[in-house]
């Protein structure tokens, strides 16, 4: 009647298991697999900082347009009316003697008003220009390189998730495997407890641990549509209704960095050193043209002013050289402060390379690890099946009691995790590497 029974509950148990895989391979099969990249790539198309791209080249442009306005021609309207105390005048003895012969001459009007229109461009700047439409694709760059920082960074937080979420499922799924064979084996106890073999404390220990699986499948059910629901706000992909794809385990082919972090510095650099460009342009002279027009009295010509009252046309047009001596003042601390500024970019730099050294030894050291505990999993794992099984048995024939095939069952039950989080850690921290490298 035990082996009988043994029998029966063997084959329900092999049924049921074979039963949730058919199940399991048929969901598989109708729900659509997402790539850790998919991933990637949508949380990226979502991530509201990407528009800063954009900003980046139209303020660029705008910037690099004001530059090459700085060459046209500048014109300036303005005008004026002014009374003066005192003005030039002939000597009083010329103007009575000119009075007499019936030319009287008052000289200029003390009220005197003008309108007119100054013309200037540039003829050379000294570099000036040159020097800030590069430091301006400089910046350029920089805030570029600074916003591929941060969309990298993305990278590792959609990573996180994408492997937690399949941590929780491996969570699940043996929380799942645990509860069945609870339950294959709770009906064996029943039966055996009907037949007077086993007593109502063996059934009640086995249906106490039945309904605390189903709490940890509870659980970690919960856990997975937690990370599935987190994942899909990140990606903007519908990840709770799709099945995860594991990637590939491949270990990088070089230890070489691409790292956007790199590059940043690189970017910063560059920026720097545009500004000695502007330091150098700021002691050159500045070669111009003008021109000056107005209508106005008095005019250019003051006797004819002094002899005729009313608005005349003048205009003047020259060359003009202007030059900034005072620059010389501030040229070599400006040019230390520019270099002060390099070497501690450079210094940044390589406190990034030597912690980014360390996190990659860290990596292979992990991963070394992993590989070297995960080993036996797989024989551990059917050496617990192999005990469970036989303590199945002896339960059946009555020679265990159920405290002793819940041990088992336990056992097997973190072996079978344990495998299974081993491969999934060693498949996580090779991402992870391969994410320090930028690879």
């Amino acid at each position: 009647m035990r082996r009988w029974l043994h029998d029966i509950g063997r084959t329900e148990l092999c049924g049921s298991i074979l039963c949730v895989m058919f199940c399991s391979m048929v969901g598989l099969v109708a729900r659509a697999a997402v790539t850790l990249p998919q991933c990637v790539e949508g949380a990226e198309a979502n991530f509201p900082l990407l528009k800063q791209y954009g900003i980046i080249d139209q303020l660029t442009a705008n910037e690099l347009q004001a530059v090459d306005r700085s060459w046209l021609p500048r014109a300036e309207v303005s005008g004026q009316v002014t009374w003066q105390n005192a003005v030039p005048a002939f000597p009083a003895d010329m103007s009575h003697l000119l009075a007499q012969m019936g030319s009287p001459l008052k000289g200029l009007d003390p009220v005197q008003y003008r309108m007119g229109v100054d013309v200037s461009q540039t003829l050379w700047d000294g570099g000036a220009s040159r020097a800030r439409r590069e430091g301006e694709r400089a910046a350029a760059q920089e805030r570029r390189a600074s916003v591929d920082v941060q969309r990298y960074a993305l990278r590792e937080r959609v990573e996180d998730l994408f492997f937690g979420s399949l941590l929780a499922d491996v969570y699940a799924r043996e929380a799942r495997v645990v509860q069945m064979l609870l339950a294959a084996n709770l009906e064996r106890i029943k039966a055996l407890h009907r037949d007077g073999v086993a007593t109502k404390a063996d059934v009640n220990s086995l249906e106490a641990e039945y309904l605390t699986a189903g709490q940890q499948v509870a659980a970690a059910e919960s856990r997975v549509t937690d990370c599935r629901r987190l994942l899909g706000l990140l990606t903007g992909l519908a990840v709770d209704t799709c099945q995860l794809e594991k990637p590939v385990a491949v270990m990088p082919a070089d230890d070489i960095s691409r790292r956007p972090e790199l590059q940043l510095y690189e970017a910063r650099l560059d920026n720097n050193a545009a500004r000695l460009a502007g330091i150098d342009a700021a002691l050159m002279p500045r070669v111009g043209a003008f021109v000056q027009t107005f209508w106005g009295n008095p005019g250019l010509d003051y006797f004819k002013s002094m002899t005729e009252r009313g608005l005349s046309f003048n205009l003047m047009a020259g060359v003009k050289l202007s030059w900034n001596i005072g620059a010389f003042n501030t040229r070599s601390n400006d040019r230390r402060r520019v270099a002060l500024m390099a070497r501690s970019i450079e210094n940044e730099r390589e406190v990034f390379l030597y912690n980014h050294r360390l996190q990659l030894q860290a990596r292979r050291d992990k991963i070394e690890e992993l590989s070297r505990v995960a080993a036996d999993d797989d024989r551990i794992v059917a050496l617990r099946t192999e005990v469970r099984r036989t303590a199945e048995a002896r339960l059946a024939n009555g020679v265990i009691d159920t405290t002793a095939l819940l041990a088992k069952v336990t056992d097997e039950h973190r072996a079978r995790l344990a495998a299974a989080i081993h491969k999934l850690q060693i498949l996580q921290s090779i991402n992870q590497l391969k994410y320090t490298l930028n690879q």
